[in-house]
């Protein structure tokens, strides 16, 4: 508890972080107690104010939504969380249903269109009630119309009035994909353009709900985009270093091409598996994944080979698998101890125990570059 910032704070100010704390310490039974930059931000956002969250990969941003989803009293109050990826949804929605026992649910296009579910869980128009969901994490292209021109039912509640009200604030988690995924770059269409439209979601909202912006990667350009995009003139910035104290950059020349598969031999511990370390493999092209994997997996006694010790992850691959791989690789009873992926798996996925992140070949960018290492050693 940082007792030594919290007695410079007025009295009310100095309640509320220790409202913060206490709420954070018992909704995680005792395994978490927020931090200073924690509480500031979520401070911020508690006060009205538009804010941005800068602090590295697996720092903790989560938990300073938790924090004010807890404090709000109100039954009917509602939280809308904007995320990019459906992957990134299930471990979100996995830790606040688990973690916090915050009711969350995911809305994507995978989600039913049962008017039951969505009259239970989200909001009734008809008869105007709350459902028992108090987090909607939802992915960007669900405010907007279909590629058909068909509004989405979200968004038909977005433009509702009375679902307004119920509004408490609206967090944007990977802020950065606004410019990264929402903007003309380089002569190219913007790859994700519903990204770079959410300053429509802002104008038909209320004034009064503070946005606030989370991400681990956001020069100053990248920056300015998005107060043009969500933020008030007056926002907030919360700032943290990218940079742990467990973690060591280190680069490594290889020979011949990153295609020389012989190159990764060096990440596997052949003569002790059981001691194997946790590495994560980064890679641009979705076929050097599945090289790369069968490749070390050859090197392995014969009688581990079809263990799951070696997987690939690329999103071309069927849901059920990239779900068993990713649990088989960041559960504590997993059996997959080398995973060679794409970017898929760089952006916000949490990976507990990873001792080694690698990315083959130079990072399209900074950001890209601190997504990726900052999968590495999350329970340090």
């Amino acid at each position: 508890v940082p007792y030594l910032w919290l007695n410079t704070l007025p009295i009310s100010r100095r309640i509320l972080a220790y409202r913060f704390i206490l709420l954070g310490y018992y909704a995680s039974r005792g395994s978490q107690v927020p931090r200073r930059f924690q509480i500031e931000a979520a401070m911020e956002s508690y006060e009205d104010h538009d804010s941005l969250v800068i602090a590295g990969t697996g720092s903790g941003k989560t938990l300073i939504i938790a924090l004010l989803i807890l404090l709000n009293g109100s039954p009917d109050g509602l939280t809308l969380t904007i995320l990019p990826l459906k992957r990134l949804q299930i471990t979100q929605v996995a830790t606040f249903c688990l973690h916090y026992r915050i009711n969350t649910i995911a809305i994507n296009d995978d989600m039913p269109h049962d008017d039951n579910y969505w009259n239970m869980m989200v909001h009734n128009l008809t008869t105007r009630t709350a459902g028992t969901a108090r987090h909607l994490i939802i992915t960007t292209e669900q405010l907007f119309k279909s590629k058909t021109g068909h509004l989405s039912r979200l968004c038909r509640l977005v433009c509702d009035t009375r679902f307004q009200k119920r509004i408490d604030r609206v967090n944007i988690d990977e802020v950065h994909f606004i410019y990264f995924a929402g903007m003309k770059r380089h002569g190219l269409d913007a790859f994700r353009p519903a990204w770079g439209c959410l300053k429509e979601i802002k104008a038909i909202l209320p004034s009064r709900i503070p946005w606030q912006g989370l991400t681990a990667t956001c020069p100053p350009h990248v920056e300015c985009v998005i107060k043009q995009s969500i933020f008030r003139d007056d926002y907030s910035v919360t700032r943290l270093t990218s940079n742990r104290p467990n973690t060591i950059y280190a680069t490594h020349k290889v020979v011949g091409g990153l295609d020389v598969l012989d190159n990764y031999n060096c990440f596997l511990r052949r003569s002790d598996p059981a001691s194997q370390p946790r590495v994560l493999l980064f890679f641009d092209l979705t076929s050097l994944t599945r090289r790369v994997a069968l490749h070390l997996t050859s090197l392995l006694p014969i009688e581990l080979r079809d263990k799951g010790i070696i997987l690939h992850y690329h999103s071309l691959m069927s849901p059920e698998y990239l779900v068993h791989a990713h649990e088989q690789f960041t559960s504590k009873t997993g059996k997959c101890r080398i995973l060679c992926a794409t970017s898929a798996e760089s952006t916000g996925v949490d990976f507990p125990d990873v001792d080694i992140v690698v990315k083959a070949g130079l990072p399209e960018s900074l950001a890209y570059s601190l997504q990726c290492g900052g999968r590495a050693l999350r329970w340090e």
